[in-house]
């Protein structure tokens, strides 16, 4: 169900962070929870699947900021701070964003 969306998004950037790690390479997830446009944009001639919407753009600005670490913002950390172990990191300036953003490491479930 979508109830579990942000527990399996972590899991699955856990899982690729380590699995990466396991092979001496480094990824860098932003991991974000909230309602998003999904679907075709384009012309008659030429359309793509895609997403859109402030989460999606807030998910790339945490990866970014990444080094090797899974970043997740305020919601995702509310859905599973009883489940996932986090980091509360310093919160951060993101392009677009006009205060600094909470910002949180999940480490591990």
């Amino acid at each position: 169900s979508s109830l579990n969306t942000p527990m399996r998004g972590v899991n699955t950037a856990l899982g690729i962070n380590t699995a990466l790690d396991d092979l001496n390479l480094q990824c860098s997830i932003g991991v974000t929870s909230g309602l998003v446009y999904g679907g075709l944009v384009g012309s008659k001639l030429r359309q793509e699947y895609t997403i859109m919407g402030d989460v999606v753009n807030t998910s790339a600005r945490l990866m970014k900021a990444s080094k090797t670490d899974v970043l997740c913002d305020i919601s995702t950390y509310r859905k599973l701070s009883s489940r996932v172990f986090f980091e509360t990191l310093a919160p951060i300036m993101l392009k677009g964003k006009a205060a600094p953003v909470p910002i949180y490491r999940a480490v591990g479930l």
